[in-house]
């Protein structure tokens, strides 16, 4: 169990983004952010006739803005800003990195789990678009 923990079916969290339309401007941040919570607790895995629970910590939340650039938030305020130098459209996933312990049924010991699962979560789709200025004949 210490080592085939990353195996049990770890959860990847979504996020938001702020404008809320997928659609942004080139050189204007983004505001990224995740209600993923700092713990998870699995629901129990019958290992030869005992149950275990693996809680899982994030440890760091990683933002690919699908540009070859990264960023990382701490767990508890996931929440960062990135702004495109490049117009076009980028799949954005947050991977969230865990440890873990895990406890079995009848035992009152906690063992750590071994090494870090890194869980990408869905995608989220961005258009980066360039805003042009027109001038306009006025009335005045």
């Amino acid at each position: 169990v210490a080592d085939d923990w990353k195996n049990f079916g770890l959860p990847g969290w979504g996020m938001t983004t702020q404008p809320p339309t997928g659609r942004v401007l080139i050189n204007v941040p983004t505001r990224f952010a995740s209600n993923a919570p700092t713990t998870v607790v699995l629901a129990p895995v019958n290992v030869l006739g005992r149950d275990v629970t693996v809680t899982l910590k994030a440890t760091t939340h990683v933002w690919d803005f699908g540009d070859g650039h990264t960023g990382a938030a701490k767990p508890g305020n996931p929440k960062l800003e990135y702004a495109h130098r490049k117009p076009g459209g980028f799949d954005v996933v947050m991977t969230t990195r865990y440890t873990a312990t895990f406890t079995v049924q009848g035992s009152g010991a906690v063992y750590d789990g071994n090494g870090v699962a890194n869980v990408a979560g869905p995608a989220t789709q961005l258009e980066v678009v360039e805003a042009h200025s027109e001038l306009v004949a006025g009335d005045g």
